[in-house]
């Protein structure tokens, strides 16, 4: 459910974006903050409440996926900047660094859970998750440190 509110706010930043490029910056800035107003509770929501809420496919369900719904619930946060910049790329058609970002996250995702789960279990593919989109968020506010700043000179 959080994952969906980055993809709804991308798709209306992206519209806006494609008619009015010029207002980017401040639609970039509201898209954070409404991401970030909605996210706030529902993450708080799904660590204290995450464990009864999976009660309702079991007690061993429960048990098993909390961890796993508390990392991908954290992960949320990262997953907004993210959304919000790639759609920044798709706006300015930067395609190929959006490909990269994605093809970096899928083989971060894919690669880390090869090599974790074992060790883990499924608690393992939610932290190559939270692992790769923390970088990309890391090199999203690198990447647009250095645009703002660029603007200002």
């Amino acid at each position: 459910m959080l994952f969906a509110i980055p993809g709804a706010v991308s798709q209306s930043l992206f519209a806006a974006g494609s008619h009015f490029a010029d207002e980017l910056g401040v639609n970039v800035q509201r898209s954070f903050k409404f991401i970030f107003l909605l996210f706030i509770p529902g993450v708080v929501l799904f660590l204290l409440l995450g464990k009864w809420l999976l009660l309702l496919f079991g007690a061993a369900y429960s048990v098993n996926a909390s961890m796993l719904l508390w990392i991908l619930a954290l992960s949320s946060l990262f997953v907004g900047v993210n959304s919000v910049y790639m759609t920044i790329l798709r706006v300015r058609d930067r395609i190929s660094e959006l490909v990269i970002i994605v093809g970096f996250i899928a083989l971060t995702v894919l690669l880390g859970s090869y090599f974790i789960t074992p060790t883990t279990g499924i608690v393992g593919v939610g932290y190559s998750w939270m692992g790769a989109q923390g970088l990309v968020t890391i090199y999203v506010a690198f990447a647009m440190r250095s645009s703002y700043r660029k603007r200002q000179v």
